[in-house]
């Protein structure tokens, strides 16, 4: 897997003249940056002026902490009690949306002031506090003099929707609250709730700070939001040409023999599998692109080899580079494609790539 740090820095210097001066971009790297490589992703981000990282875990805080990230790392996801001790030693953000563990971090915190961010679901059904309940607990929050409430925030559901009428009512939720909050006098200085679809299709909803994840990585989190900014892909995934062999008609290939063949056949064996999470619903369906040529790939996916029909390139030789998919190259299959055909996400994609393959990474200083 080749990770073009170049790229992600572009996508990210894109992304901070879309939203314009007076919006932050926080930089989602959660899941070891979406497959990427969190250590080299953020640290080629915060060169570039990354101001704030977004991560799932406490763990995944504590890591970028490890490998010399000194930016403010706000922590999205679940915490538990036993992770305060981190939290505090690492100087994280947690979000906020549960009254025993925001009485359990002050405790813990005595003498040391912890930023914190409050979560609200606004319409997502996962975490954070509710609606109704927003204005009480923040106004808990702000009692405890050691917690200084830097953030409240929200996450949509449907940002990448066509109908909008969803996303504009978790906006008008998420107006009304700060508006109520404002009232009593409660001034958070950071309010986000773009996500990359968000950031594409609804300016209104940046505030002062935004969260792209797979608009950073190069991808587009859905086929019918406006390419509003210009991304290139990061991730490429290749191989090599390994072995060949010549079938004669009507002989079949791989597994189940679901592919015979109608022709005089060359065919390539690649070292690439569903190991290698390269999906096994690619069986019949995928391409790759050896010498500039798209060539599909026939017979099912194996645990650690593909099989591709290389007849219309007898030129090609053991020890060809393949272009499996991502990347930047005109012929290539792009993450998009690939997601649409194993009917999942782009996010799915790069995660399981990224996490089962030898990363190499490309015009940076990591």
């Amino acid at each position: 897997v080749e990770i073009d740090l170049g790229a992600v820095v572009h996508n990210f210097l894109a992304l901070r003249r879309r939203v314009g001066a007076g919006v932050r971009v926080m930089a989602v790297v959660k899941s070891d940056a979406y497959g990427h490589g969190a250590p080299q992703v953020s640290r080629a981000l915060a060169k570039a002026g990354a101001e704030v990282f977004g991560v799932a875990t406490v763990e995944e805080g504590v890591a970028l902490r490890e490998v010399g990230i000194d930016q403010p790392i706000l922590v999205l996801g679940c915490i538990f009690k036993e992770e305060i001790g981190d939290i505090i030693r690492y100087s994280l953000i947690p979000n906020l949306c549960s009254e025993p563990l925001a009485l359990e971090l002050s405790r813990r915190a005595g003498d040391t002031i912890v930023k914190v961010h409050v979560k609200v679901d606004t319409g997502m059904g996962g975490l954070g506090v509710r609606p109704e309940e927003a204005i009480r607990f923040v106004e808990g929050v702000v009692r405890f003099k050691n917690l200084f409430l830097e953030g409240i925030f929200t996450h949509f559901s449907s940002s990448c929707q066509e109908d909008k009428g969803c996303t504009y009512e978790q906006i008008r939720v998420f107006k009304d609250i700060l508006a109520r909050l404002g009232a009593l006098g409660i001034e958070i200085p950071l309010r986000h709730m773009a996500n990359s679809g968000a950031i594409l299709d609804v300016p209104m909803s940046y505030f002062n700070m935004v969260r792209p994840g797979l608009l950073l990585y190069g991808l587009y989190p859905a086929d019918k939001v406006r390419r509003s900014v210009e991304v290139r892909p990061v991730m490429t995934l290749k191989s090599r040409l390994a072995f060949f062999k010549n079938l004669c008609v009507g002989e079949t290939v791989s597994y189940e023999r679901t592919f015979r063949t109608s022709r005089p056949t060359r065919v390539g064996i690649l070292p690439i599998g569903y190991d290698n999470g390269y999906s096994l619903s690619l069986s019949n369906k995928g391409e790759v692109v050896i010498r500039g040529r798209r060539l599909p790939v026939i017979g099912r996916v194996r645990m650690n080899h593909i099989q591709v029909d290389i007849t219309d390139l007898p030129e090609a030789e053991v020890g060809d580079e393949a272009i499996i998919y991502g990347g930047q190259f005109s012929s290539a299959v792009s993450v998009e494609d690939v997601a649409r055909l194993t009917g999942t996400i782009p996010y799915q994609v790069v995660c399981a790539t990224g996490r089962t393959n030898p990363r190499v990474y490309l015009n940076g200083t990591n």
